[in-house]
């Protein structure tokens, strides 16, 4: 059952009485050795609740940008958004990403033109240390934008992971 494979991957561990955050109070469902035990029941209605608002998302034929810059979680990120077909922020969130989409839209395009022209064969005009440059731009664009090259207009939502690591992240959805 969920119950068992949650309890199994430790997601009923919580922090220690001095560190729980008061609004975190109705998910405690006791403590031992001074560390929360976190209810899984609750955790399973939170997760059918979530689920339940990306299914709508995706009926509706919405964009969710997934967002998940943490060493552990970027793997899982990329897997995910290319087997959806979501745009994806895995190396760093870019101040601006939203706040400024015009901007990153059109760096995304350049990533795009530069990609074309490399497969038809136009950068064969160039010098070597010319395509050396355009290979550098290309791979940088790639780095920090190749995630969001499919993301044409804003998303509709955003699923981070780790609010507190991507504050700049949640700020800008906010704004």
């Amino acid at each position: 059952s969920l119950i068992k494979d949650l309890f199994a991957a430790g997601a009923h561990f919580g922090y220690s009485r001095s560190r729980n955050h008061p609004s975190a109070k109705s998910f405690v469902f006791g403590y031992k050795n001074r560390s929360a035990v976190i209810d899984l029941t609750k955790t399973i209605e939170s997760l059918e609740q979530a689920k339940g608002f990306v299914r709508t998302l995706g009926l509706e034929g919405k964009t969710i940008l997934l967002v998940g810059t943490k060493e552990e979680a970027r793997e899982l990120v990329e897997k995910t958004a290319e087997g959806l077909g979501l745009p994806r922020v895995t190396l760093r969130w870019l101040g601006g990403t939203l706040t400024n989409f015009a901007q990153i839209r059109s760096r995304s395009e350049r990533l795009l033109e530069l990609k074309n022209q490399k497969d038809k064969g136009d950068w064969s005009a160039f010098t070597k240390k010319e395509r050396l440059l355009l290979d550098r731009e290309v791979a940088r664009l790639e780095r920090y934008l190749g995630g969001l090259v499919s993301l044409t207009k804003l998303p509709d939502a955003l699923q981070v992971i780790d609010s507190d690591e991507e504050k700049t992240a949640v700020l800008e959805t906010r704004k």
